[in-house]
């Protein structure tokens, strides 16, 4: 199989286990946590989001070192794009900050209305896996940074000198 076929198929799956495996995970730890408003529902979402995310990244590179997992955040952040893009002129007499502006629309801010309303199942379906795939790509990239810092041998000083192998 040509290696671009494989890195792209790599792609992929990093990207379904950082929005699906932080889904499983989240679920897991979110037991101990019970909201009571809507304001905590979100935040509890955005922090889970972010940090079960991004250590599974960390873990995932830890284990397979694969570059792949430091991409993980393609995907969603085209279709991140794509929907911002298609929302924006039906936004665009809207202020971004005030209402049901585009800010309303991706922020989660918009569940207020109700959790069938349009901009939280934007929040749900187009923002999160966003957080999601830019969070394990960060794990990634972090656990990364840190090997290669551990993995580096101490350079030798000018001043000592060598043993030979006589």
């Amino acid at each position: 199989m040509p290696r671009g076929l494989r890195f792209c198929g790599a792609v992929i799956l990093h990207t379904v286990a950082a929005i699906l495996g932080t889904a499983v995970l989240e679920s897991a730890i979110g037991k101990a946590f019970r909201p009571h408003s809507l304001a905590a529902i979100l935040w509890k979402e955005w922090i889970l989001s972010l940090l079960c995310a991004g250590f599974i990244g960390f873990f995932t590179w830890r284990t397979w070192r694969g570059s792949a997992a430091m991409c993980a955040w393609i995907l969603p952040s085209l279709w991140f794009a794509f929907m911002f893009l298609l929302a924006l002129p039906a936004n665009q007499r809207q202020s971004v900050l005030v209402g049901a502006g585009l800010w309303a629309q991706f922020s989660g801010a918009a569940c207020g209305s109700g959790l069938r309303a349009l901009g939280c199942r934007n929040f749900f379906v187009i923002t999160i896996p966003f957080v999601r795939g830019i969070s394990y790509s960060a794990g990634a990239g972090l656990s990364s940074w840190v090997n290669k810092s551990k993995s580096q041998p101490a350079r030798e000083s000018p001043s000592e000198p060598r043993q030979s192998a006589s």
